[in-house]
């Protein structure tokens, strides 16, 4: 469930990579989501939240267990979908 602080709730939160942009991602790995963190505390589902395999923006994308984060320089978030056996790739310009 996204919210600020405490009121944000995961499941297996696994991989966490901190961006330029104040904001930490974390794979939400039974929840199948990839979450932001706000350096205020708010946590938003940046992607997925339904298990499977499916790319597309944000509820649309499908994960199944994602894990491992990577971030580049150009703003491109790799994420492991464990699961699913590939690396998928997360545009956060566009995204956040």
């Amino acid at each position: 469930m996204d919210g600020t602080g405490s009121r944000a709730l995961f499941s297996s939160p696994y991989g966490v990579v901190a961006g330029s942009n104040d904001v930490v991602y974390v794979s939400d790995y039974h929840n199948n989501m990839i979450r932001a963190i706000t350096y205020k505390g708010v946590v938003t589902t940046l992607a997925g939240g339904v298990y499977g395999y499916m790319d597309g923006p944000g509820a649309v994308a499908q994960f199944n267990s994602p894990n491992g984060l990577a971030l580049d320089s150009t703003g491109i978030l790799y994420v492991a979908d464990y699961q699913n056996n590939v690396v998928r790739c997360i545009d956060i310009k566009t995204s956040t």
